[in-house]
């Protein structure tokens, strides 16, 4: 499941050239997820991976919209009984003055601050 999270980040990367850091919290619960059900092997997790993470991801993007150079920051991954797996992310960016933009997650966007 690595591998596939690893590909999934090298390619947002290589085609957007946007960085995604996954939060360790959501790691482990896509690994807990994946591995509930393993009746069709191996075959089923990327499968199980789709739905999880790949498709909140993109819902995610859109509302974010990363401009290239930026860094998404997954930090939660949970189930909502209307709108399925959801992620939380913050967007993150340099600026000129160097420095980063701390985020307030907020749904599934986030609402920035300067600091310094």
């Amino acid at each position: 499941m690595d591998k596939m999270l690893n590909n999934i980040k090298l390619k947002l990367e290589e085609e957007k050239k946007v960085k995604l850091l996954i939060d360790e919290s959501v790691q482990d619960t896509i690994l807990k997820e994946v591995v509930k059900d393993l009746s069709m092997g191996g075959r089923g997790i990327g499968n199980k991976l789709e739905v999880l993470f790949v498709n909140p991801l993109a819902k995610l993007l859109f509302s974010l919209f990363p401009e290239e150079g930026a860094t998404v920051n997954i930090q939660n991954l949970y189930y909502d009984e209307k709108e399925g797996w959801t992620l939380q992310g913050c967007l993150r960016s340099w600026h000129t003055c160097e420095s980063w933009h701390t985020c307030k997650p907020y749904l599934s966007s986030c609402l920035c601050a300067w600091t310094r």
